[in-house]
């Protein structure tokens, strides 16, 4: 088959991009001609064409009449849509509450949407789109996300691997480490974004975040907890495995409350056991060469779309276009705000210490001391 997998930006290497790059390996490899694009082509674009997958300049290189289109994001899915309206297009949703990674809600968009965990599924089939929706698991490419050494029976270093750990949360991740003496690091905004997180992974012996990180370390043998910016469900083992795949990993699976001393106590019941279970979990259930061959059948099944009209979708477009700028902006902007107030709490701390408050009192004894002195030399 022709296919085109498509999404707004291949800049960063967040989950959906690296979803789409390893789908698009998986299926050449089924022997699929495969083209990936994005309306804003950067740093990912340039990774997917090192590694030998066909990129093509949206819109302007597409390849004409594929087989079937894959798409993530609003924009693309309406402009793809306008384009080839007689090709059957899949839609995969990965987020339950960003609307701009949401299937538009107009009959004839879309032929079907693929979600990963039962979160977004729900979100989707409540929905007033009325199309097929597949649930199906999350890939990861176990050859390369594989184990490498030994883990230690100790923990001596935990990843927080995650663009949203900060603040209070991570304040507690962080004590949590030092009462137990395990380094903390970690990788993601706003520490550092690591375009190649394995070997991260594998320098680690726990590694903690959500979602497609977690799975990452557990395909590396590592031990998961999940533990982020929206709760946390703690370790990933073989009896936890099936209520944390189907929240995504995305710690509300459960009603546990995640608190300092349940981090350290949790911690400290590391087993090194953990990482082989999850490394035979991430193997069996989340191989991406299987993903890439139930998709497949996915696409085969995929019914012809209704005719809209020529003039809506490239407004409807235009319209989601805007308002995921604006999105976006927001986002930044309380990026940013939540960094000026970690910082302004920082400073307030530094201030409310004897020592600060001591230093404040002597240089004040101190000016006052030179102004006596320039008071007694003009005499």
């Amino acid at each position: 088959m022709e296919l085109i997998l498509s999404t707004y930006g291949l800049k960063g290497f967040g989950g959906s991009e690296t979803y789409l790059l390893t789908t698009a390996e998986h299926l050449e490899r089924l022997g699929h001609r495969v083209t990936l694009t994005a309306v804003e082509l950067g740093p990912m674009a340039d990774k997917a064409r090192a590694r030998g997958v066909r990129v093509a300049e949206y819109p302007e290189a597409l390849p004409d009449g594929p087989d079937a289109v894959l798409v993530q994001d609003g924009v693309t899915s309406l402009e793809l849509a306008n384009r080839f309206p007689d090709t059957p297009q899949l839609f995969i949703s990965h987020a339950d509450a960003i609307d701009f990674q949401a299937p538009p809600q107009l009959a004839g968009a879309v032929s079907g949407v693929v979600v990963f965990n039962d979160r977004v599924a729900e979100r989707v089939r409540g929905s007033a789109l009325d199309v097929d929706v597949w649930r199906l698991r999350q890939p990861i490419d176990v050859d390369w996300f594989s184990p490498d050494g030994v883990a230690r029976s100790r923990p001596q270093r935990l990843l927080a691997f995650s663009n949203y750990l900060r603040g209070t949360r991570r304040a507690f991740l962080h004590a949590a480490c030092a009462d137990l003496d395990i380094e903390f690091v970690q990788v993601g905004y706003p520490a550092g974004v690591h375009h190649d997180p394995r070997r991260a992974i594998l320098e680690a012996d726990i590694v903690v975040g959500y979602g497609r990180s977690i799975l990452e370390a557990m395909a590396c043998g590592r031990a998961a907890y999940v533990f982020d910016h929206k709760g946390g469900d703690g370790w990933v083992t073989p009896a936890a495995y099936p209520v944390l795949e189907a929240d995504g990993f995305g710690g509300r699976a459960t009603s546990t409350t995640v608190t300092s001393g349940r981090l350290r106590d949790d911690l400290g019941c590391y087993d090194v056991a953990m990482g082989v279970s999850n490394r035979d979990l991430a193997v069996g259930r989340h191989a991406a060469h299987q993903h890439a061959a139930e998709l497949v059948q996915v696409i085969e099944r995929l019914a012809s779309r209704p005719r809209v009209a020529d003039d809506l979708l490239p407004e409807l477009a235009r319209v989601v276009r805007v308002q995921s700028q604006f999105e976006q902006r927001a986002i930044a902007l309380a990026q940013e705000n939540q960094t000026l107030r970690e910082e302004l709490e920082a400073l307030r701390w530094v201030t409310d210490t004897r020592r600060h408050r001591f230093g404040i009192a002597v240089g004040s004894f101190l000016d006052g001391a030179r102004r006596l002195k320039r008071r007694a030399g003009g005499r």
